[in-house]
C-alpha cells in the first residue's frame, strides 16, 4: 500500500517485498518486476518504508541529493 500525506509532505510505503527504484528524476515502486507506482520527488519531504522494503542504491542516492 501507498499513500501521501500532502499536508506533512510525508510519503509512506508499505507494500512488503517491493523494490524502490530510481526512474528518471523521480522513483518508481516495483515487486516481482512489475511496476506498482511511479512517484515524483517534487514535494515529498520524508520518506517513510515499513516492512520488506528495498532500495536500490541508485534511489538511495537520488534520495539523498533532494535533501530527503
Amino acid at each position: 500500500m501507498i499513500w501521501k500525506e500532502m499536508l506533512m509532505r510525508t510519503l509512506y510505503i508499505t507494500r512488503e517485498n517491493s523494490v524502490l527504484h530510481k526512474y528518471d528524476n523521480g522513483l518508481v515502486l516495483k515487486k516481482q518486476g512489475r511496476k506498482i507506482e511511479s512517484i515524483s520527488l517534487l514535494n515529498i519531504h520524508t520518506i517513510v518504508l515499513r516492512g520488506n522494503i528495498r532500495l536500490t542504491s541508485n534511489a538511495a542516492e537520488l534520495i539523498l541529493e533532494n535533501g530527503i
